[in-house]
């Protein structure tokens, strides 16, 4: 198991891996569990029905970091997977990427989802040369929200209207930060 990197969360230790076959059983559970809650701000999730589409997921998200189009990773708590992380929409270019996370609802005011997003922005601008990062997040989902002012993102738009989550429009908050060094 290649792991990103570590830290400590009182008595727990957490770790940002690279998706491995044996987390696609937690990660489904979690998302079959809270199917409805995770469904309102991550799409895809209605296509994720079964242990298989976990982990063809799981190959996907591997296929797209050895490809360098994004980089996966799966948050574990004592080893036991709660929840990913990832950059995409990299653009080596412009040296910028956007960021998405989701943790399971058991875990969640714990800080452990900033801690890991900062701990993806600070390495990746140092191994990858990442300059801005942004991150897109429901304006109805005040935690996602949360963790990017609390790790100083500045509140740089609100597209308008910008996803459809049933039958109405949703607004999106875009935030960023700039690294310099």
């Amino acid at each position: 198991m290649f792991i990103f990197t570590e830290f400590k969360t009182g008595k727990d230790i957490v770790k940002l891996t690279l998706p491995e076959v044996e987390h696609a059983k937690d990660l489904y559970e979690i998302v079959d569990k809270y199917r409805s809650y995770i469904s309102r701000w991550l799409p895809g999730v209605d296509e994720t029905n079964s242990l298989e589409d976990e982990l063809n997921f799981i190959k996907f998200a591997r296929e797209e970091t050895a490809s360098y189009k994004a980089l996966f990773l799966t948050i574990l708590l004592n080893d036991r997977a709660i929840g990913m992380v990832d950059l995409h929409n990299i653009s080596e270019k412009n040296h910028r990427a956007e960021i998405g996370y989701w943790i399971s609802k058991d875990f969640q005011g714990y800080g452990i989802m900033t801690e890991s997003v900062k701990r993806l922005v600070e390495i990746s601008f140092n191994e990858l040369n990442i300059h801005k990062f942004i991150i897109m997040a429901e304006t109805e989902n005040l935690k996602s929200c949360a963790v990017a002012k609390r790790l100083d993102f500045d509140h740089e738009a609100t597209l308008k209207e910008y996803l459809v989550y049933g039958d109405e429009f949703k607004d999106v908050y875009v935030y960023s930060k700039i690294v310099n060094g």
